[in-house]
């Protein structure tokens, strides 16, 4: 019998990583960072486990850019550790225009126990989807400079790992892009590439020796094949089958 893999903390933060994988006209739409500090001191015990920036500026009512604070559970009795401390979160916030409750199981959290204002996220294949939408705060407090300040490296730590492991926002963006493009401008140009340029990266990595190379780089290598097959080939799919119909 196949036991199956409990869901972590980790996975939730990557899930909540590719949902805020979003790109727009003016490039990556938010910023990302796991594990705010409430205070930049070694004895800051409160932290938020995900913030996300929204840097689409919108219109109206909902101009300028907006805070999202997360707060991960992975088990029941995490959640009603949570319960039993409403200061905990209401430290993050009061400084946010969002807040959510993210779950691995719908399960976790019972109808009536989510607090008022409180959206609700569920673990949904590599993402997670809303349940409940959160209510957009009307008038968040000023971020202390503390706060400010470990937001700050947050974003930075959490970018510096993302872009180690292989982040595919940059990847996502370009399949977005060559899912509609102009057949005869550039991005039409480009989604033509693409396959002989995958081809070539598999043939170069069929003649990586792992006895002279660093088996990082091998394991980099493969794990980049395998972004761009998984991200982009549908899209590509999709333009070359066009093409056939022209």
């Amino acid at each position: 019998m196949t036991e199956t893999k409990k869901t972590t903390e980790r996975d939730m933060l990557d899930r909540l990583n590719v949902r805020y994988a979003k790109c727009n006209g003016n490039g990556i739409r938010y910023t990302r960072a796991e594990h705010v500090k409430v205070t930049a001191g070694h004895d800051s015990r409160r932290i938020c486990d995900y913030m996300a920036i929204d840097l689409w500026t919108g219109y109206g009512r909902d101009a300028g850019p907006k805070l999202h604070g997360h707060e991960v559970k992975v088990s029941r009795s995490d959640w009603l550790t949570e319960l039993r401390d409403p200061d905990k979160a209401e430290s993050f916030a009061r400084y946010c225009d969002y807040w959510w409750l993210v779950v691995s199981d719908r399960n976790i959290v019972r109808p009536g126990e989510l607090p008022a204002g409180w959206g609700l996220m569920v673990a949904y294949g590599r993402t997670v989807r809303v349940i409940t939408p959160a209510t957009r705060r009307e008038n968040p407090e000023p971020m202390p400079r503390h706060l400010q300040g470990t937001l700050t490296r947050a974003v930075t730590k959490t970018t510096l790992r993302l872009d180690r492991i292989g982040d595919d926002t940059a990847i996502e963006f370009l399949a977005n892009m060559a899912g509609h493009p102009d057949p005869n401008g550039d991005l039409g140009v480009l989604a033509r590439l693409i396959p002989r340029a995958l081809a070539d990266s598999e043939r170069l990595a069929a003649e990586v020796d792992p006895t002279t190379q660093h088996p990082g780089d091998v394991q980099d290598h493969a794990r980049h094949i395998n972004a761009v097959r998984s991200t982009i080939a549908p899209y590509i799919e999709r333009e070359l089958l066009t093409e056939k119909r022209r």
